[in-house]
């Protein structure tokens, strides 16, 4: 909520001034937080954790602002923030931002600018997700807890069920958001946007809306 609160107020700027904004109070913040002893409320705020709030940022700002990268330098980011990822079990936890922070940001930034070809069924399904990420990361808990009775009857029958409880919840976690995104989220998001006169699409960038080419207009 803090970050949310920081972005309700950097928004109102334009867009780079607004990254910039929100990214120097949350680096503010951390850093007081290292320094001085906050009260406990004060001290979850200011968790090194939000500063991949400023990554995220930092690489929507890259993409909205036409960066593109090569297909194989994309490529090159998204296997070096997967090697980084299976190597964070032997670096420890102690510096959260370099074993899980950095490498899910090089992820996305090689999945977002490399310039890859987004007809793939692969990339599509991994858009959608992401599409419902949000609905994810509120409602996965409940997924978690509805399959717990599914945990204990495997693990009273088979050695390895811990592996088979983890595919479950990810599969349920992931088909509950997207369900919730398609049948709640789009449509109350589009039903305020006309209730407020559709500003999001009276801000569009210029690339961003679609013409009518010259040869149908004259048919």
């Amino acid at each position: 909520m803090f970050f949310y609160a920081v972005f309700a107020i950097a928004v109102l700027l334009p867009r780079r001034r607004a990254v910039a904004l929100a990214s120097a109070i949350i680096i503010v913040a951390v850093i007081v937080g290292r320094l001085a002893a906050l009260p406990a409320t004060a001290a979850y705020w200011t968790d090194p954790i939000v500063l991949e709030f400023v990554l995220g940022m930092l690489i929507g700002l890259a993409h909205r602002e036409g960066l593109r990268l090569w297909s194989s330098l994309g490529l090159a980011l998204l296997i070096g923030g997967c090697i980084l990822f299976a190597a964070s079990g032997y670096l420890g936890t102690a510096q959260r931002l370099f074993t899980w922070g950095l490498p899910a940001a090089l992820v996305v930034a090689g999945a977002t600018l490399g310039g890859f070809s987004f007809r793939n069924p692969l990339w599509h399904g991994l858009i959608v997700l992401g599409n419902a990420s949000y609905a994810l990361y509120l409602l996965h808990t409940f997924s978690l807890r509805a399959l717990i009775p599914v945990a204990a009857w495997l693990s009273s029958r088979l050695a390895h069920w811990l592996w088979l409880y983890m595919l479950a919840a990810i599969l349920a976690s992931a088909l509950l958001a997207v369900l919730v995104h398609y049948t709640f989220e789009r449509p109350v998001t589009k039903a305020l946007r006309r209730y407020a006169g559709s500003p999001h699409r009276r801000h569009r960038p210029a690339a961003e809306v679609q013409t009518v080419p010259a040869e149908w207009k004259s048919s």
